[in-house]
């Protein structure tokens, strides 16, 4: 494994305040959306103390598009929605109250606490009223917040009222929860066209949010994809895949290609955090046989000797290039398939003979008079 690398967020010039004013509400010692690097020794993104992450601002709940509350308690799904990771604590929203029937006032507060005793806004009969306020998720694994709305005079019991609910642009991570962390991926080698399915472990807070990266060909995790395995399906390979040396046929030497292995990265696109597995993904070529350059063509050529007592010739190979096979054409209708023929012709004369000589590269072809002058 290579060293995790965890960049941290680049401070937005406008969000200054906000974070601040977002850090003093929840007593946090800073707003820097960092992460520590892990090590190669399996180690994670570890936050140090809850950390700040930014999402664009989002409108998480509009009672206007469903059912306006009425006098009680409502609990809210706020983590999962908007890129607000599922293990977030607090948020920074923007709370608006639309028409509401009689005064009164409501307070949201995280789902898995008890209700508090100051409101979170107050409002007459009628009004439009908006608050800005760091509310608390449920620490439980939920995500969710509780609203109480507390309807005051009469007509109180039947009274509704809408609310809006707009994140505006911040939201802080659970101090002391594990950060992102990769412990092994399986199976370790799949087809060149891609298509296998891959199983990475470790420790993903946010699915979801959750990259993956073979080489630089993004892959991205399945449905059922849990905090502890996410379930990829390996993209297509657009490398080049090495090679070796090999034995070819004819005692010739070629090249194969072997499996290219591929770093797997993964990274939370919510908290740049991002660990880099070297190696951890092998692609196996789809040809993997042994492929030899064929050689140069041989140039072909050959010597002849007769005797002045008789019609035989003989005949001696000279061609250069390594040549594998050879064709004589005697130029009487008579051939031979050997290297060294010896060739016995029926009567004296003067003859045209052509030897082709051929390897894996080609052929060649080299023609000669040959005279016979027989008994």
């Amino acid at each position: 494994m290579s060293p995790h690398a965890c960049p941290g967020r680049p401070a937005s010039p406008a969000g200054i305040a906000v974070v601040s004013a977002f850090a003093l509400a929840l007593g946090l010692a800073g707003g820097s959306a960092a992460c520590l690097a892990g090590t190669s020794s399996g180690g994670g993104c570890q936050p140090a103390g809850m950390k700040l992450f930014t999402v664009p601002p989002c409108r998480v709940y509009d009672s206007r598009s469903g059912d306006p509350l009425t006098a009680g308690f409502q609990v809210l799904q706020v983590a999962g929605r908007c890129g607000i990771r599922v293990r977030a604590r607090a948020v920074s929203a923007n709370l608006t109250v639309v028409g509401p029937q009689v005064a009164g006032y409501l307070t949201v507060y995280a789902g898995d606490s008890v209700l508090p005793f100051t409101p979170t806004i107050n409002f007459n009969a009628g009004q439009v009223r908006a608050n800005n306020a760091v509310v608390q998720l449920a620490g439980d694994g939920t995500g969710t917040v509780a609203v109480y709305y507390g309807a005051v005079g009469p007509g109180a019991l039947t009274a509704t009222v809408d609310l809006i609910l707009d994140v505006n642009g911040f939201f802080a991570d659970e101090k002391g929860k594990p950060g992102l962390a990769v412990l092994g991926v399986l199976p370790q080698a799949g087809g060149q066209s891609g298509g296998t399915l891959v199983t990475i472990s470790g420790t993903f807070p946010d699915p979801a949010s959750t990259q993956v990266q073979f080489d630089q060909q993004a892959a991205s995790p399945a449905a059922g994809s849990t905090t502890s395995k996410l379930f990829v399906t390996s993209p297509p390979f657009t490398g080049i895949f090495p090679t070796a040396p090999c034995a070819g046929p004819g005692g010739l030497t070629g090249t194969m290609n072997l499996p290219a292995s591929v770093d797997v990265t993964v990274a939370d696109a919510v908290t740049g955090c991002s660990i880099t597995v070297t190696g951890a993904y092998s692609y196996l070529p789809a040809d993997s046989r042994c492929h030899v350059a064929p050689p140069p063509p041989p140039v072909a050529s050959f010597l002849v000797f007769t005797s002045p007592s008789n019609d035989v010739a003989m005949f001696n190979d000279t061609s250069t290039g390594t040549p594998l096979t050879w064709s004589w054409d005697f130029g009487d209708a008579h051939t031979s398939t050997m290297k060294n023929p010896v060739h016995d012709y029926m009567a004296p004369g003067t003859f045209v003979v052509t030897l082709t000589a051929c390897n894996a590269g080609g052929c060649s072809t080299a023609s000669a008079f040959v005279t016979v002058p027989g008994s």
